[in-house]
């Protein structure tokens, strides 16, 4: 289908993953199907998925409403029904966001699935019940898909040694970043830090509070760079994922509860402040498919100290200090160095800031447009 005859074509997006309230699906989904609809408004846009209503831009589209959330792909009957149900929606195109769905092969109806990461199949001791679904369901539906969408090159190579999938029908668009990312006025940095941290600089980690972000590690990377000479507090921003006990214990067993602020999940409109009122942002993660909250703090201005890991390296390219998240004392010398040396906070604010200008939603939807057309061919 060229592009002049894809100006009629009926293209559906799943939401189910918005309605289940996921944090990233939800950014991606609602991000991405705006920036579509901008892109390509002559397309009839609908909305896929369980409830009558789905938050923000989506909530315009027209809606095609199926029997159950398939954001829980070990249900079996759910994906079953579901399935049934797409088999006999009015679409050209399917394009499913968050790689949760059972695709139906239908000669009539092409589809598209976004892979974010393989943590699951990588790092199995994060999630058995997220490894035991991949087994059983992600490498067929990554067969049935027309296309695959990976958000970086790292996970399309997970998906060829994982799923063993046709690298000819995976393409590599990058996510895009908000434009509420952006460096805060310096009444919003003092605002925020005497409510944080009674008027200090700090050092700040974004992530929700799980195995895989690694926390502990940068906690006595950090108690080690205290004993020699940092003063600023760590920030630790984010919600209780699981596994999070050992961190609150380490920082008793480390004395650091004086020097470490938990603010829990932070509301999406405070985070640019957050990050833009921080001297240093680090985040040691040990797998991420594709990793926002570095590129985030480079948009608000912050200079990064970032995992060598995963997908990390293409994010923040030579835009920030990389070090592997599991050497311990190069992270403490990281923070010193960093701390101590106002030209290369400078250095890394400019760098950063525009390294993360080449990142936007508006890029990534001519990305996906391309893919649907070839989907649709």
């Amino acid at each position: 289908m060229n592009d002049h005859e894809s100006r009629d074509c009926r293209i559906g997006l799943f939401t189910s993953a918005v309605e289940a309230g996921h944090p990233s699906f939800t950014a991606y989904t609602a991000s991405l199907g705006e920036a579509v609809q901008r892109l390509r408004p002559d397309v009839t846009w609908t909305s896929v998925g369980p409830a009558a209503t789905v938050p923000g831009p989506l909530a315009q589209w027209p809606r095609v409403r199926v029997p159950r959330n398939l954001h829980r792909p070990l249900s079996l009957t759910d994906s079953l029904w579901t399935t049934q149900a797409i088999r006999r929606l009015p679409l050209d195109l399917l394009h499913d966001p968050t790689g949760s769905m059972l695709f139906a092969r239908r000669p009539n109806c092409r589809s598209v699935l976004t892979i974010h990461d393989l943590s699951s199949l990588t790092m199995p001791e994060v999630n058995r019940r997220g490894w035991l679904a991949h087994r059983l369901f992600g490498r067929r539906a990554c067969r049935h898909a027309d296309r695959i969408i990976a958000i970086s090159e790292h996970t399309k190579r997970d998906l060829l040694h994982h799923h063993r999938v046709s690298e000819e029908k995976i393409r590599v668009v990058p996510n895009g970043l908000s434009a509420r990312f952006q460096p805060p006025t310096a009444g919003d940095v003092a605002r925020v830090r005497e409510r944080w941290t009674g008027g200090r600089p700090f050092l700040l980690f974004v992530g929700v509070l799980q195995p895989r972000k690694n926390v502990p590690a940068l906690l006595r990377a950090y108690a080690a760079g205290r004993a020699q000479g940092l003063e600023w507090p760590l920030v630790v921003a984010g919600g209780k994922g699981w596994g999070y006990e050992p961190i609150f214990a380490l920082v008793e067993e480390l004395k650091l509860h004086d020097a470490v602020v938990f603010t829990g999940r932070v509301d999406d409109a405070e985070l640019p402040a957050l990050y833009g009122a921080a001297e240093i942002f680090a985040f040691p993660s040990l797998y991420e498919g594709f990793g926002w909250p570095p590129l985030e703090a480079m948009a608000c201005g912050t200079p990064v100290i970032c995992s060598n890991a995963s997908s990390l390296p293409e994010v923040v390219g030579d835009a920030a200090l990389s070090v592997d998240p599991c050497d311990e004392p190069a992270w403490t010398q990281a923070m010193l160095r960093l701390a101590g040396d106002a030209d290369l906070r400078h250095s890394l604010r400019e760098a950063g800031r525009r390294r993360a200008a080449q990142f936007s939603w508006e890029r990534c939807a001519r990305e996906t447009w391309a893919v649907y057309q070839e989907a649709l061919a």
